[in-house]
């Protein structure tokens, strides 16, 4: 029997954003839970807090323009924890400022979507990361 797989989180403010993202990636044939976080003080809440307890993640989606903490500085604090700085992380945004696409390479990302995203390309690094998860489990 298949461990259950891992989940993605996905932080993202525009919930239609969230949505189409979730609908395409059902389409696409993932199976993985997505939790949905509106706010990167939400996100740091669910993965920093006091009683921060998560299942196991297989990949997090950050857009960088959250309110409150921002992508970059949720980011950062993803890089420092023990726990999930093995976890890769993909960038979300509808920005391609250069500056902020050096900042997060600077602290450390496996990739950099640029809304509107590519859902199939999305789709194939999900079920790779999947297979890799299961393989190891």
């Amino acid at each position: 029997m298949n461990p259950p797989l891992p989940s993605i989180l996905l932080i993202e403010d525009t919930l239609d954003h969230a949505r189409l993202l979730e609908k395409n990636m059902e389409y696409l044939g993932v199976r993985n839970e997505i939790l949905h976080f509106s706010s990167g003080v939400k996100a740091a809440k669910f993965l920093f807090g006091k009683d921060a307890a998560y299942p196991p993640l297989l990949l997090i989606l950050i857009d960088l323009n959250l309110p409150g903490i921002t992508g970059i500085e949720l980011l950062r604090q993803i890089a420092l924890h023990d726990q999930l700085s093995p976890i890769p992380r993909m960038i979300i945004t509808s920005s391609d400022n250069v500056q902020k696409m050096e900042l997060c390479n600077s602290i450390g990302h496996e990739g950099y979507l640029i809304k509107p995203i590519n859902y199939i390309k999305l789709a194939g690094v999900i079920h790779n990361l999947t297979q890799e998860f299961l393989q190891q489990a």
